[in-house]
């Protein structure tokens, strides 16, 4: 690098903390592996540019594509400028050199046959070669790296796991690490012995006085902090013996100690703390550069000075001195992504849901994208429509197809659905020699329809008893194609077989199986026996159908010889031997008679001479008959797209193959397969040139129904697939389109469609005038460019766009709102929708507007049913009973009202409203005013007005008093106040401001008033005339659009209904317009043969039907209604008929009355739909919703749990409360359950009700655990599969990890239904807030809140130190109260008991102490007892007499030589203190040795008497009360 030129040069350099952030090795790669070219600095040469020179969006400056921020700037050097980066800088040519895939790659050059070449070529339209060169590419990661993404190991992937263990690395791996003999952790970065340390583990540690660093690096010193009391130093091995405690005499800090070097004595601050002794500020290792340890990505929380505790950021674990991420996606939940979608880690903690290819949704719901709506699936036009209609054709999961194919006769294809079916292998590829004898496989049937397969002598597979021919296997996109030769249809039928029970333990076959081998019985699945009689099945049956009266055959298919009809009651009554008759389920009973006989009957005899002649049926010269097949000649007549089927001599029946229709005799396909040749006169080679070309052939398509030329004569208008108008009208009989082309020919019927032919080609519009719009533009240059500016906009402020041009979503399908729709919705809309705080709202909203990894043209939305948004919830599509071709969207919320809009990467349609997810709807909040009334006796003030006066409303003070005066009533003070309240836009209602029944395109069916608002209940209150749900129907006897009242007399019946004409049909006997006028003189007519029931006899013998029944009138029969446009009902309901009467049932997941159907909203149908109370329910699609915890919850979002704020442990604060001596253990901490713990009685398992739990956890100093403190628990740790009590009568458990047998996969506190029955037994979940254990340390005594050491310490004063290092004496009396075996007694006087400027000399303090060996405990020292004094002289105990009075309130009483005892029997390790109220003066001496000591500060008696603290003079003199 040429930093030591001239310059002037610029570099970028990265911070320390940027580097730390590269601990996975890349760094280290590229500085040592790599060439040179890979450094990281980044300079420019010749130029020194200032931080002035750059530029950034928000005033913060940031670099390359990582967009590392600048940090520091300007820093000026001799030959340029620095400047700090929170990054590291990597152009993008060295990232494919960091190794982290090795994707393997094979080519392989397959020979095909030229009989499978052929083939292929029908079935896939490949190029005409016979080799091809197959591509396969397995995804590997390097080593070091793991996971789908292959992310480097922990440790780095130069070093993974440290070089200590190994880690689970590759595509499949997750980066967990197997540690190696001796170390532990999950980066195997700690050793397993606690006392060892070094690169092995195997050297001892050198703490001698503290806790191990056992990290190999660590050079074996100690914990920082984990130092007893008493000693310091790295290795925990240097004393400082304490002085005083406070340090008064040498000024130290409160924090700090005196530590002695001989005689001189030093201040030093604590563990924990910083500076010169004089003044200590604690330590925070959190700002330290190594953060106290923690990981990187950890948490660094100060627990005290010099203490830390490290709790790994969301999204990772471990022990925070080392985290590694979590991937949810590893969890058998995989963090609550679709089986079909795939589930991606995006970060620590995070993933993110995409569909799979060929699906649609927001990655929790995926539903499966039809292939075949686009481009027909990919498939050829002679692969039959059930592979479509199973999507085969596009299949993405491997298959094995066992196709018979015969190319010009598809016979498969012949076949009904469930043959189709047993062809089928799912989820596996199968080739030829992967075949093998006895093999057994599951079809698309299920799994209890197999195939099983053989093999002969001459290694020739059997499928099931029949031979064929394996020729090269195809290899496909989706699976293996394996032709096969079958000689007859009635082998494919045979495949159809046995139904094998999955359950080995129940051998009983289903239903409609029989046998042993559970053989199926005749017919069809679930129309066994013709549904003309019933199977004998079951294990013990034998199959044989037992058919209904009149009924017979094998599958009881056909009537009993001499009966005929569908019911098969009719008896012939042909002379038998005279004639034939016409009997079976398709007979009418007529005679045939045989030669030289005649009659209805053929019971009369013909003349004439006899001559043998066959009957019809049968050919040759009457001596010699052979039967008749049809089939066997020319198709039988039949259709060659059709079957002729051999029904009984001379007869058949023609069908039409699947995918055809007709009569048999004439099939016609789809319209696609109908050859039509037009006449031209238009040119349309000006279309042919742009992409219109499209628009003009679909404006001669017209969708949603098929037109006769008698409907189109009836109307006047529809819409064409391309989006255009067409109109109809008709002159001189003639129907013209659009005024000018002339229908010539009609109503030839296709098997999806009519065909019209016409005599000129049909133009959409002036295509000059037409402004063509780039199908290479992007989504919102699209939407621009064709009038949705809005939307456009919209798109880039919600950063989507980002989305859209990620290509593992793409094609897109897409619906725009107009700017109309936009600008029609309320300010108050506006206003909310646009705010910034609402921006992730106008993300859902616009992602509802969006279909990921689908494009679809207009024709095949009405077949799509239910398309998935990115947002999740459904879309539907129906077409429009008001506008013949218009397509509906979102259960008829929105108009299509511009198709086909191209862009870059998928397609658009304009739609008239902007849709609105259903859990978000349409908020229109704002300020509201509120009348607030307050009761008063005066009402001179314009504010107060009558309550419950008639005259309220008048305002005015004068005639409100005298109404008072009058009435006596009271008043009241009206108040207005303005606040901002949550508001449902016009026509919506509930929490969740839904749109009302009908839709956003016709609330209310336009004819009703909405119960609208947030109170509101969505129902409708209909016009005069109208009814239903969304007032969509007519009351009876109303008609027409507006509902208007029919006029007809009792006599006569209304055509009422939306679609009625008011006409009315008169019963017999009158007539009218009105059916006012009676017939003739009054008598009914009479017609012969007589009218059926539902007709009426009209004069001139004539019969007619009743509407809506249909016939001539002597018979009358009820049309299918439902047959046509559902009956009337609603797309997503059922249509039945009984008779004449029609009923609309809505479908599974929706609401209604049937004509309108609403999908179920669970959010609102139930409580919150049923999520918990700290949960968003979000509407996915009829009755489906997704529930969501909201922010700081954590769950399943049926149950939510507050997340739980991480206990610290006590101890490092203060040491928990505990004395500086003595050893503090939080125990509520470090079970690391919150307190909770699970209890079992001795008895064993599940032996307590609720009484007995409620006890038993109160012997334990406990009560049963609450479902907070339960949740609390399972958050920090607790995991168990046991049942046990809670407090408020619950039943659960803890569950951290998704498993069926324990909670069903559901993660969090599993409740048991409630009531539960409170005799039941479980067992029981207590909690217990415990303690921290405080435990003095050794050599020193008491209970853990106070320890005192000897003697010397607890009455360590600087005065008395001083005078042991001036006089021997004062040596010596140190030196007694410091030796463990001196065991005195000490009497120490209270602070207040010393006179002003009162001294004591050393005589008068070795008086205050006993001789060795003498410690005299308070019970013990009863009256003139005597205790000898290190003096020589003797101390005397009196014990005053206690009045009656006070014999049972009073302290005990003792004086020591006339002083009294204050408090006594406060320990050290070798001896006793009392407290005296004063100072004891020695007996006089000639020789005084006199110097004047100051006992610091008396004792530790306040502290010792409220047991809060250890004893301490410091304290005492201050806190006394005596």
């Amino acid at each position: 690098m040429p930093l030591r030129g001239a310059g002037p040069l610029t570099v970028f350099v990265p911070t320390n903390k940027a580097v730390d952030r590269f601990r996975d090795g890349s760094v280290l790669y590229m500085l040592t592996d790599v060439s040179a070219s890979c450094i990281f600095i980044f300079s420019l040469n010749y130029e020194a540019l200032n931080a002035s020179g750059f530029s950034g969006s928000s005033g913060r400056i940031f670099l390359g594509e990582q967009g590392a921020p600048l940090e520091v700037k300007d820093i000026i050097a001799s030959n340029g400028i620095i400047h700090l980066i929170d990054g590291i800088l990597i152009p993008p040519s060295i990232v494919p050199i960091l190794p982290h895939r090795c994707d393997l790659h094979e080519s392989t050059i397959i020979q095909v046959s030229f009989k499978s070449w052929i083939l292929v070529r029908i079935l896939h339209r490949v190029q005409n070669k016979l080799f091809s060169n197959w591509h396969t590419a397995t995804h590997y990661c390097c080593k070091g790296f793991y996971g789908p993404d292959c992310k480097p190991c922990l440790g780095g992937f130069k070093h993974p796991c440290y070089d200590k263990g190994t880690c689970v690395d590759g595509i499949q791996g997750n980066g967990t690490c197997q540690c190696s003999h001796g170390f532990e952790g999950i980066a195997c970065h700690i050793c397993s012995d606690p006392k060892k340390h070094g690169d092995n583990c195997d050297e001892e540690c050198r703490c001698v006085h503290g806790v191990c660093d056992n990290r190999p690096g660590s050079m074996g010193v100690c914990r920082r902090g984990s130092c007893l009391k008493g000693y310091t130093g790295d290795l925990c091995d240097k004393m400082a013996t304490p002085c005083n405690s406070d340090g008064v005499f040498e000024h130290c800090h409160i924090n700090a100690y005196c530590s002695y070097s001989g005689t001189n004595t030093i201040c030093v601050c604590k563990p924990g703390y910083e500076g010169d002794g004089h003044s200590c500020t604690p330590i925070n290792l959190c700002l330290k550069p190594s953060r106290g340890g923690c990981d990187s990505n950890a948490h660094c929380v100060s627990a005290g000075p010099g203490t830390v505790s490290c709790v790994c950021n969301e999204g990772w674990t471990g022990d925070g001195m080392a985290c590694i991420e979590m991937n949810n996606c590893l969890l058998e939940s995989r963090g609550g992504c679709h089986t079909n979608a795939e589930c991606l880690s995006i970060g620590p903690g995070q993933i993110e849901c995409i569909c799979k290819k060929g699906f649609m949704g927001d990655g929790k719901v995926c539903d499966l994208v039809n292939p075949c709506l686009t481009n027909n699936g990919g498939c050829h036009d002679l692969v039959c429509e059930i592979s479509k209609k199973l999507y085969l054709c596009c299949h993405h999961d491997p298959l094995t197809l066992l196709f018979v194919i015969h190319v010009l006769k598809p016979c498969l294809c012949q076949q009904d659905e469930d043959t189709f079916k047993y062809h089928v292998i799912p989820n596996e590829q199968i080739f030829p020699n992967d075949l093998s004898d006895g093999m057994l496989k599951s079809t698309l049937l299920g799994t209890s329809y197999h195939i099983m397969f053989h093999m002969n002598s001459d290694h020739q597979v059997l499928y099931l008893q029949c031979t064929f021919t394996l020729l090269a296997p195809m290899i496909t996109a989706q699976g293996v194609l394996i032709k096969h030769f079958i000689h007859s249809i009635s082998n494919i039928k045979s495949l159809l077989s046995k139904a094998v029970t999955s359950d080995l333990q129940d051998h009983s076959c289903c239903p409609g199986y029989y046998g042993h081998e559970c053989f199926k019985c005749p017919g069809k699945t679930d129309n066994w026996c013709s549904n003309n009689g019933k199977c004998q099945d079951g294990v013990l049956g034998n199959g044989e159908c037992l058919c209904n009266e009149g009924f017979h055959g094998t599958a009881c298919e056909t009537c009993q010889p001499g009966r005929y009809g569908r019911d098969c009651k009719s008896e012939c009554h042909c002379v038998q031997g005279n004639g034939r008759c016409l009997d079976g389920i398709d007979g009418n009973g007529k005679c045939i008679c045989y030669k030289g006989w005649k009659g209805v009957n053929c019971s009369a005899e013909a003349g004439g001479t006899s001559v043998c002649s066959c009957v019809a049926g049968y050919r040759g010269n009457g001596t010699y008959c052979k039967e008749i097949n049809l089939c066997e000649n020319n198709n039988g007549g039949c259709s060659i797209h059709a079957m002729c089927k051999y029904i009984s001599p001379g007869e058949r029946n023609c069908t039409c193959f699947f995918s055809y229709r007709g009569d048999g005799f004439n099939c016609a396909g789809s319209v696609s397969r109908v050859s039509i040749s037009l006449a031209a006169p238009t040119p349309i080679e000006p279309w042919k040139n742009t992409s219109h070309i499209t628009h003009l052939l679909r404006y001669h398509i017209v969708g949603c129904e098929e037109l006769l030329l008698s409907d189109l004569k009836s109307i006047d208008r529809v819409v064409a697939t391309s989006g255009h108008v067409l109109k109809f009208s008709v002159k001189e009989g003639v129907l013209y389109i659009n005024d000018d082309a002339k229908i010539v020919a009609s109503d030839q019927l296709a098997a999806n469609g009519v065909i019209h032919y016409i005599d000129k080609i049909l133009i959409p519009y002036d295509m000059k005038k037409k402004t063509s719009v780039p199908q290479s533009l992007n989504a919102t240059a699209a939407a621009n460019a064709y009038g949705y500016t809005k939307f456009s906009q919209l798109l880039q402020d919600t950063n989507l766009m980002t989305l859209v041009e990620n290509s593992l979503f793409q094609p897109f399908t897409m619906f725009w709102p107009t700017d109309a729709a936009f600008n029609q919705l309320p300010e108050e809309r506006k206003t909310w929708l646009y705010s910034p705080d609402h921006q992730d709202k106008l993300q859902a909203y616009l992602k509802a507007h969006m279909i990921r990894d689908f494009s679809v043209v207009a024709v095949n939305l009405p077949s799509s049913l239910f398309l998935r948004t990115m947002y999740g919830t459904s879309l539907s599509f129906n077409c429009d009973k008001n506008e013949i071709g218009g397509i509906l969207i979102d259960n008829n919320n929105a108009k299509i009202i511009e198709r086909h809009l191209r862009f870059d990467v998928g397609i658009a349609y304009g739609i008239d409203q902007f849709l609105e997810p259903p859990n978000l709807g349409a908020r229109c909040d704002g300020f509201q005013q509120r009348t607030i009334s307050g009761t008063t006796s005066e009402c001179f003030m314009s504010p107060y007005i009558l309550r419950y006066s008639p005259y309220s409303n008048y305002h005015n003070p004068f005639r409100s008093l005298s109404v008072y005066n009058r009435l006596k009533m009271g008043c009241s003070r009206q108040c207005n106040k303005t606040e901002w309240t949550f508001q449902c836009c016009k026509n919506h209602y509930g929490g969740s401001c839904q749109v009302c029944h009908g839709g956003l395109e016709a609330p209310c069916g336009l004819h009703g008033d909405c119960d609208d608002g947030t109170a509101g209940t969505g129902l409708c209150r209909c016009h005069n005339g109208f009814k239903g749900s969304a007032c969509e129907l007519c009351m009876r006897n109303h008609y027409g659009a507006n509902c208007t009242a029919c006029n007809c007399t009792v006599n006569g019946q209304c055509d009422d209904g939306i679609d009625g004409s008011g006409s009315c049909f008169c019963s017999e006997g009158w007539t009218g317009g009105l059916c006012e006028t009676k017939l003739g003189n009054g008598s009914k007519p009479v017609c012969f043969p007589v009218c059926h029931s539902n007709a009426v006899c009209l004069p001139d013998n004539q019969c007619e039907c009743q509407p809506p029944y249909v016939g001539e009138g002597v018979n009358c029969t009820a049309p299918d209604f439902c047959s046509e446009s559902n009956g009337g009902c609603h797309q997503h309901a059922d249509c039945t008929q009984a008779g004449i009467n029609v009923t609309c049932t809505c479908q599974q997941g929706h609401s209604g009355d049937g004509t309108d159907c609403s999908p179920i909203d669970r959010c609102m149908m139930e409580q919150n739909g049923g999520c918990s109370d700290f949960a968003s329910c979000i509407f996915k699609g009829p009755n489906e919703r997704d529930c969501q915890c909201l922010p700081e919850y954590v769950g399943d979002g049926i149950q939510c749990l507050q997340k739980v704020v991480p206990p610290v442990d006590r101890c490092l604060d203060n040491n928990g409360g505990c004395d500086a001596q003595a050893t503090c253990k939080d125990l509520h901490f470090h079970t690391n359950t919150a307190g909770v713990f699970h209890l079992r009685p001795p008895a064993g398992r599940y032996k307590m009700n609720f009484t007995t739990a409620e006890a038993a956890c109160q012997a334990e100093g406990a009560t049963l655990a609450t479902f907070s403190q339960m949740s609390d628990a399972q958050q920090l740790g607790m995991h168990l599969c046991v049942a046990g009590w809670m407090d408020e009568k619950k039943v659960g458990y803890p569950i951290r990890f998704p498993s069926v047998k324990c909670g069903d996969n559901r993660v969090g506190i599993i409740l048991y239904k409630e009531p539960v029955d409170l005799s039941t037994t479980y067992d029981a979940y207590c909690y217990r807030m415990r303690d921290v254990e405080c435990v003095c340390q050794p050599m020193y005594v008491g209970n853990g809140d106070f320890c005192n050491g000897n003697l010397a310490s607890v009455l360590a004063t600087n005065a008395l130190l001083d005078y042991s290092n001036t006089a021997v004496e004062g040596a010596n009396l140190l030196n007694f109260m410091s030796t463990s075996s001196s065991f005195a007694t000490l009497f120490v006087p209270h602070n207040d008991g010393f006179l002003s400027n009162e001294t004591l000399s050393w005589r008068d303090m070795e008086y205050h102490i006993s001789t060795n060996n003498s410690v005299h405990f308070f019970e013990n020292m009863t009256h003139n007892f005597i205790i000898q004094s290190r003096l020589g002289y003797n101390l005397t105990i009196l014990v005053p007499p206690i009045s009656n009075s006070q014999r049972d309130t009073s302290k005990p009483h003792k004086l020591i030589n006339k002083r009294k005892i204050l408090d006594w029997n406060i320990p050290a390790t070798n001896g006793i203190l009392h407290i005296i109220e004063g100072p004891l003066k020695a007996p006089p001496q000639i020789v005084i040795l006199g110097f004047i000591i100051l006992l610091g500060g008396g004792i530790a008696y306040y502290l010792f008497k409220h047991k809060n603290d250890a004893f301490r003079f410091q304290y005492f003199k201050v806190n006394a009360h005596y």
